[in-house]
């Protein structure tokens, strides 16, 4: 349905069927006051969604991981003929995306694997299950940032901040990655008081390590920051010398792990 005043056209309680799977309703409400241009306000909901296609839409290698996305938006920005619609759009995001596989070939993580045979999050498997992964989202001049990404999976847990450019070619990102090895050998541990104040470190996890992550996202690199702790407090920090989107993703994952304790995950909101 959709209502017009004078230059104003809202359209209510749209709907639409994505392919191959996932459903799409909202509210959108455009100004045709202008030639050159219109603007929109628009809040939309994605329930059902395919991750793999949302990453094709992108041209961010959509056979790089799969699974359900949900996704909760408010966005406002500006149409403009033969120009993307990501650049000219701010707003904010909640994506939820749930029981999925990241494979090997998902650059930043395949990255990630390359900086360290020993703490590779692949192993000897060329595949991540994840059981849930959240991240509140923010869109504005082209960049999509987000400062408590999370990944729960059998395998690990893995926590990140950081951004990457969605508008213009090579797609530029810049991280911090944070991965928990060993989640069961963890539940083990956690259960018998003593050995989890012995083994297991501030944030409930027996092997922990920290990575920066910058380039292109078809080919990324990865470096271990050299920290011994993330929730040990800042006199902990070998800061010297670290890029100062390292330091701002070091300092933006302690605050999330005093504010949350051992589990950042955030709670799932709409936007």
């Amino acid at each position: 349905r959709h209502r017009q005043i004078g230059d104003r056209v809202e359209l209510r309680h749209g709907a639409a069927k994505l392919r191959p799977r996932g459903d799409l309703s909202g509210i959108v409400e455009l100004d045709l006051s202008r030639a050159d241009a219109v603007p929109y306000h628009a809040r939309i909901e994605l329930v059902n969604g395919s991750l793999s296609e949302l990453m094709n839409d992108l041209k961010m290698d959509g056979g790089a991981a799969n699974g359900t996305a949900d996704i909760d938006t408010e966005l406002r920005g500006v149409l403009v003929a033969r120009r993307n619609l990501l650049a000219d759009t701010t707003g904010s995001a909640m994506l939820r995306l749930r029981k999925g596989e990241i494979l090997k070939r998902m650059n930043v993580l395949f990255s990630i694997a390359q900086a360290s045979d020993t703490l590779n999050p692949f192993r000897s498997r060329e595949t991540i299950p994840y059981e849930r992964i959240d991240a509140p989202l923010q869109l504005a001049n082209g960049i999509a940032s987000t400062d408590a990404l999370a990944l729960e999976g059998p395998a690990l847990r893995l926590v990140g901040t950081g951004h990457v450019n969605v508008v213009e070619s090579p797609h530029l990102v810049e991280a911090v990655i944070g991965i928990f090895y060993f989640r069961a050998l963890d539940r083990v541990i956690g259960v018998f008081p003593l050995l989890n104040r012995m083994l297991l470190g501030p944030d409930d996890n027996l092997v922990s390590t920290y990575f920066a992550v910058s380039g292109p996202w078809a080919d990324p690199s990865a470096s271990i920051i050299p920290i011994k702790s993330i929730a040990s407090g800042p006199g902990s920090f070998v800061l010297e010398g670290l890029p100062s989107f390292v330091r701002g993703g070091i300092s933006t994952l302690e605050r999330i792990f005093t504010a949350s304790g051992p589990d950042p995950a955030p709670k799932a909101a709409s936007a």
